[in-house]
């Protein structure tokens, strides 16, 4: 159990921290934080969906409106460090829709991974008729915190073993 609370303090630390670092340069526009925070973000995702992901950045700049994908093509996330998290989230889905693009229209599950702010409790949920074209997206399951990294952290024993390592 002492193992385990370690893993728990540490990885809280670390986010927080983490966290704490980005706003801080954001705000002296000192920081590039797509580059770092898609690498973050990416490792993390791995160990949150138990899959590898690419860096669609890496293949193409400034990818449109997703930046990383499963190795197996299924999932999608959107990462960002942006303060205004409904409108991301909207406008995303929304950018989505209307692109042109097959490879885009065929999203299906996207998530987006994001630092917590208070804009969180405003986000909606747009499934059923608020659905924006053929991407379901539930905040519960759809959007990722860094608040929900430290709460997975604490329930989750082998989400700390992957993390901690």
């Amino acid at each position: 159990m002492k193992e385990s609370a370690e893993r728990v303090q540490y990885i809280t630390e670390y986010v927080v921290s983490y966290k704490a670092k980005i706003e801080a340069l954001n705000k002296k526009g000192l920081f590039d934080t797509a580059t770092l925070y898609e690498l973050f973000s990416q490792k993390v995702c791995e160990i949150w969906f138990g899959h590898k992901f690419l860096n669609l950045n890496d293949s193409k700049a400034n990818y449109p409106y997703v930046d990383l994908i499963s190795e197996d093509g299924k999932m999608y996330v959107q990462v960002s460090t942006g303060q205004d998290i409904p409108t991301k989230v909207k406008s995303t889905l929304e950018k989505i829709r209307d692109s042109k693009s097959d490879e885009l229209k065929s999203i299906e599950q996207l998530f987006f991974f994001v630092l917590a702010n208070s804009s969180e409790s405003k986000v909606m949920d747009f499934s059923g008729k608020e659905r924006i074209g053929r991407i379901n997206f539930i905040k519960s399951k759809n959007l990722i915190t860094t608040e929900n990294i430290v709460q997975k952290a604490k329930t989750d024993i082998e989400f700390q073993k992957k993390f901690y390592i």
